[in-house]
Order: C-alpha cells, then structure tokens, then sequence
C-alpha cells in the first residue's frame, strides 16, 4: 500500500493459517459453524478464535468474532499476513428495504458505502466502492457499513432508502476496501437477522426458527462454495 506506515501485522509473530479463510463476525454464530463442520482448534493471536476443517479436499481456517470494522480490519490484515489469500464472510445483516421482498440469505453485493471512516485511512478518496461480481444468477444489492449500531434513525432510513441501500452491517464495506486494494477476493454471506418495517419499526428476527433455518442454510453454502 502506499501508506507508509509505522505498525504493520509483519512486526507480530502470527500462527500460518489456511489460504481459505473464513471470518465470523458474530461469536456465536462462529461456534455453531465449529460445531456443524468438527474443527480443530489451532493457536490464535488477539481476541478472535482460529479453528481449521476440511471439506471435499480442501483446507479451510475459521476465524470469530470480529464485531465492528476496527477488529474485522485488523483480524483481516493478520489473516492476510498469515498466509490467507482467499477469504470468505459471514455474518447478519439487517434489511432496510420498504419492498416487499425480504430474502433470508445474500450474498451478492454490488455496491457498498463506507461510513466507518476506515476506508479513508487506507487512503481511499471516496467512501463508495462498486464491486465486479461474477454470480449473474443472484440478484445484487447494495450495503452501508455504519459504526453506532443505537444511532439508526428514521432520517437515516430514509436516505438510505432513497439511495437504494437494502442492507445494513458494521464490517463488510471496509473489509471490501482493503481486499480490492491487496487485490484479494472476498465473498460475503449474510443472513437477514432484523428488519426496518415501512413504519420505520425495527423487528428483531435473530431468533425465530427462520432465522436459524437460515443460519443452517448459510453454512451449508460456506463449506460447498465454488
């Protein structure tokens, strides 16, 4: 990167991971995954959890939870830097869209908007970045990355909704910034676990039997993804 910086993953000594990672942003989603494909667990470094599986003869490292950018950005970076080439997300996302149309899973996005301000401090001029996506089968959507997860108003809903941003999370937008600059991959997979309702009410689906269906779903499509 151009950045000359002072403090990089380099000056710690890292555990080698798998180049097929995955990162989980919620803990105990990342548990439940553990449990579902039987990992092993392998030596970490700062708060995440590191395990590793296979699946159809490949090699795969987990990594949870890394909620918020600035703990996903710097799991990313240490993931980078262990020998992580092909990364991978999952994580909930909350649907903001006033349309009748509410998939359960996503995982083709087009478009997202960076409002954590991490973006600009990998030198990035602006805070919106559109992705080249090769799943043609899926319909896209766009995203906004925000910090202040109690500070969603309706205000912000609305221009949100003007904008044509469905989906709200606090990790992806950056994680997309710095993998598009390292040019790495990076596929994300979220399951819609709350919803804005057209009187701007919020509604909390994180644990309806739905919403776990969904989550089993989302990790059969982690390990059998192409």
């Amino acid at each position: 990167m151009s950045i000359k910086r002072i403090i990089s993953p380099s000056d710690f000594l890292l555990p080698k991971i798998n180049e097929n990672v995955i990162l989980f942003f919620n803990l105990n989603h990342f548990f439940m995954f553990r449990d579902y494909c039987s990992a092993t667990k392998i030596k970490s470094f700062g708060p995440s959890k590191k395990y590793n599986f296979q699946h159809k003869g490949k090699s795969y490292t987990a990594i949870g939870g890394c909620i918020g950018a600035p703990l996903a950005v710097i799991t990313l970076e240490n993931a980078i830097e262990s020998g992580g080439k092909h990364f991978f997300t999952f994580g909930s996302a909350g649907w903001l869209s006033d349309s009748e149309e509410q998939p359960s899973l996503i995982s083709r996005i087009s478009v997202v908007f960076d409002q954590t301000g991490i973006s600009k401090d990998y030198g990035s001029i602006s805070t919106t970045l559109q992705l080249e996506n090769q799943k043609k089968t899926e319909k896209d959507y766009q995203i906004v990355s925000a910090n202040s997860f109690y500070q969603l108003t309706k205000e912000k809903v609305q221009i949100y909704r003007e904008q044509n941003i469905a989906l709200i999370d606090m990790e992806i937008a950056p994680l997309f910034f710095i993998t598009t600059l390292y040019k790495l991959s990076l596929n994300p997979l979220f399951v819609i676990s709350d919803f804005v309702d057209k009187e701007f009410k919020w509604n909390n689906i994180s644990h309806s039997p739905a919403f776990l269906e969904a989550l089993a779903s989302g990790f059969n499509r982690l390990i059998n993804f192409k």
